[in-house]
């Protein structure tokens, strides 16, 4: 669900009031979270460290189960600091806020709202909600290579983890130069990705691309294209399409290149499309 969408569904007959979320016997106000001092806005570390999207973990110690339905949306939150609001689902409705961060990492969620699906067997959306509202720190660490997100409550007790899908490092457009061992010299083969749409577009040299990107939750940098196609036009260049396509449905994951590069890989873990950045000037320019 893109960050575009989930705006249309809150609309005010889909909101339910944040009072969802506070503890029984408490009142509003003596759950809403206090004013805290921001850190520095030229502490980039900081200020960038929970930005991203987090694909949750465990909530209150329970091991969240990965979707049974391939195209269901495992429960994720993703923070967007510059506007100080997170987005997220918790595998059945969509959620969004916004949150506050301060000393010693503290942190605290508040103005959520949610849709209002019924969700028959769902049984994470209360204790996700329950975790939010008790957040009052985090802390962030490595688990072989992956940025673990840890959300504690005012006990410093874990309420719940998340892993950082690590791939918006590939945002942008890029110059095709390898499909596997073959170098590519068409400099009409690009690709665009959009993460946070979840969309592929470029050119495959003959024809106009387009399709379906999607984040993987077991591993930080998994990816996957699906629903690809093209415009029809004919050109003398055709395999170099083909073989676009094939490598593209190939795709399970993605890593840093030499350089600025960029390589996707196969489940092998083999490259098999070597990709270099185009510069948003030479965009403009055309």
């Amino acid at each position: 669900m893109t960050r575009k969408s989930l705006l249309y569904i809150l609309s005010p007959l889909l909101l339910c009031s944040c009072s969802l979320f506070q503890r029984a016997g408490q009142t509003t106000a003596a759950n809403a979270p206090q004013a805290l001092p921001l850190f520095p806005t030229d502490d980039v570390e900081f200020e960038t460290s929970l930005s991203g999207h987090w694909y949750i973990r465990t909530v209150a110690g329970e091991k969240v189960a990965p979707p049974v339905e391939d195209d269901a949306e495992a429960p994720y939150l993703e923070f967007v600091p510059t506007e100080a609001r997170f987005y997220g689902s918790n595998g059945c409705n969509i959620i969004n806020g916004d949150y506050q961060v301060g000393a010693a990492q503290s942190l605290h969620f508040f103005s959520i709202a949610t849709t209002m699906r019924l969700c028959p067997g769902n049984d994470l959306e209360l204790p996700i909600a329950r975790a939010l509202d008790a957040t009052r720190s985090f802390s962030i660490t490595s688990d072989k290579g992956a940025k673990i997100l840890a959300l504690h409550n005012a006990d410093k007790l874990t309420v719940m983890t998340l892993r950082c899908s690590d791939i918006d490092f590939i945002n942008g457009a890029w110059q095709v130069t390898k499909i596997y061992s073959d170098k590519v010299t068409n400099p009409d083969c690009r690709l665009i990705f959009d993460v946070n749409e979840g969309r592929i577009n470029g050119d495959t040299g003959c024809n106009m691309l387009m399709g379906e990107l999607r984040r993987e939750r077991n591993e930080s940098r998994n990816i996957s294209f699906s629903g690809l196609s093209t415009t029809r036009r004919m050109c003398p260049d055709i395999k170099l399409e083909q073989s676009l396509l094939i490598a593209l449905e190939e795709v399970t994951n993605v890593r840093h290149g030499q350089g600025n590069s960029i390589e996707l890989l196969n489940s092998q873990g083999a490259p098999i499309i070597h990709l270099t950045p185009i510069p948003k000037s030479a965009l403009r320019q055309e």
